[in-house]
């Protein structure tokens, strides 16, 4: 969930017993990622927090294995693991295409996708804190060093087995600040008939986001200035790393410049250098209090690593992005002009 402290434990409070008590009432997981949304949103007490969750049902199958079905709304993909002849795992992600964040618009839809899990194969869940961890290069290890450790292992898919080599990588990757990781993992035959959900914050330390290549950055310094405005047109330009520690100044200066009669905002991008959670967060903030004051929120010239999240959570439907300020700036001005 979006946030730390007392408010983020009332958020995990209420996905929680929101998703076990949707299960109850409809076996669809969409259905309970569609009722946890809605919950979300009308609940004041948890202000204006979102999260990413994956959530399951295992249903028994005759032939000793599972039926399992995922919803996901934003959250990483799991991984289906089936050993190999030879040695080896089999890797394969698990990813419905078209979940959304969780509590970020009423108009979320999410998605699920069915597999079938035999005996002798496991069901990796994880947090985005495992493949964004720093190999000692310097890059994050992203999914496909974590598919490639996976598909590596020699050893069974057992829980307990898999759960001890991913923290033993984890171990082995330099620095001491860690992101929060969490990675239940499903194995058969073990595995009982219930209800699973797994959700993960969208604030993190100051490392995500970060293009896999990128060395770690030294500073977390945001550079914010308003080069133009113009009736209630306006660009905000940030110049640095916006993560947990600068994205707070960013959501008040667009509140400022909401305030002031400018809720047609453009976000001009091109100096960042890394945007963590928190600083998608903020755009998320940005857009809806933009939306409130019958403006909108037009990002412009965003890092790829942004980009692919944006896609991946499905926000890139409801924040328009164009490559350069000045294009965004047009298009917003012929919006203006047309309407």
């Amino acid at each position: 969930m979006c946030g730390k402290g007392a408010e983020a434990a009332s958020v995990t409070s209420l996905t929680r017993y929101t998703l076990r008590a949707a299960a109850l009432v409809d076996a669809d997981p969409t259905a309970a990622l569609k009722a946890l949304n809605t919950a979300l949103l009308l609940d004041a007490t948890v202000g204006t927090r979102f999260c990413t969750t994956i959530f399951g049902l295992l249903d028994p199958a005759r032939d000793g294995g599972f039926t399992v079905t995922l919803a996901t709304g934003g959250h990483p993909p799991a991984y289906h693991l089936t050993p190999a002849e030879g040695g080896g795992v089999r890797v394969e992600a698990v990813r419905a295409k078209g979940g959304m964040l969780v509590g970020a618009i009423a108009e979320a839809a999410f998605a699920s996708r069915t597999l079938h899990l035999a005996p002798g194969q496991g069901l990796l869940l994880y947090t985005d804190g495992l493949t964004e961890a720093r190999t000692a290069d310097g890059h994050m290890l992203a999914d496909t060093g974590l598919t490639d450790f996976l598909a590596q292992r020699r050893g069974p898919v057992s829980a307990g087995r898999l759960f001890d080599d991913t923290v033993a990588l984890l171990d082995t990757l330099p620095g001491t600040e860690r992101d929060d990781v969490a990675g239940p993992v499903r194995p058969h035959p073990r595995c009982r008939s219930r209800g699973h959900h797994h959700h993960r914050s969208q604030r993190r330390r100051p490392d995500r986001l970060r293009q896999a290549g990128e060395p770690t950055p030294m500073t977390d310094a945001l550079h914010i200035h308003v080069p133009h405005t113009d009736g209630t047109l306006a660009v905000i330009a940030l110049s640095g790393e916006c993560v947990i520690t600068t994205a707070p100044a960013v959501r008040a200066r667009a509140l400022e410049l909401i305030t002031a009669g400018h809720p047609d905002l453009v976000a001009d991008l091109a100096g960042v250098t890394f945007c963590d959670s928190s600083g998608l967060g903020a755009l998320i903030g940005i857009w809806r209090c933009a939306k409130e004051a019958d403006g909108s929120l037009t990002l412009a010239a965003i890092p790829d690593r942004l980009s692919r999240l944006l896609a991946f959570t499905g926000m890139d439907t409801f924040l328009p992005v164009h490559p350069t300020a000045d294009a965004a700036l047009a298009a917003r001005q012929g919006n203006r002009t047309t309407a």
